[in-house]
């Protein structure tokens, strides 16, 4: 090899090394919900988005005013709605994407309710979970 031709490798292995962390980078990272999301402190009920699932598969909440907050961990759009015993939605449906906080302010009385997202398959493949309020 020439000496010509070793320096233009070298140039072209220093470029490589130094531009391989800022591709890998902007590959999205991962999904392990690391991302420094948290809920606002009037929430009442928490819920996380992650990997096609809830965090919970039942929430609990007091009848009365609720602040539903959903956190958004993973790098896909995700949807939440609230759904009563007769599949009604009850307030305004919220869509979050990773890192994005989103809150339904609904006034729920007593009873049993459906938290689901709706978008296409999510809930089918597990997004999907029961609210009591009691």
């Amino acid at each position: 090899m020439t000496t010509r031709l070793r320096r233009r490798v070298a140039r072209l292995s220093l470029a490589a090394a130094t531009l391989a962390p800022l591709a890998l980078g902007a590959c999205g990272g991962d999904d392990s919900g690391s991302a420094s999301v948290s809920a606002p402190a009037d929430a009442t009920v928490t819920v996380e988005a992650l990997n096609l699932k809830f965090d919970q598969s039942a929430y609990t909440a007091t009848a009365g005013d609720q602040v539903i907050a959903y956190l958004g961990l993973d790098s896909q759009h995700h949807t939440l709605a609230v759904l009563d015993a007769d599949n009604t939605q009850v307030g305004k449906e919220v869509g979050v994407d990773k890192g994005d906080v989103a809150t339904i302010d609904v006034n729920l009385p007593a009873g049993q309710y459906t938290l689901i997202c709706t978008v296409p398959g999510h809930a089918a493949a597990g997004m999907k979970a029961s609210l009591t309020v009691t």
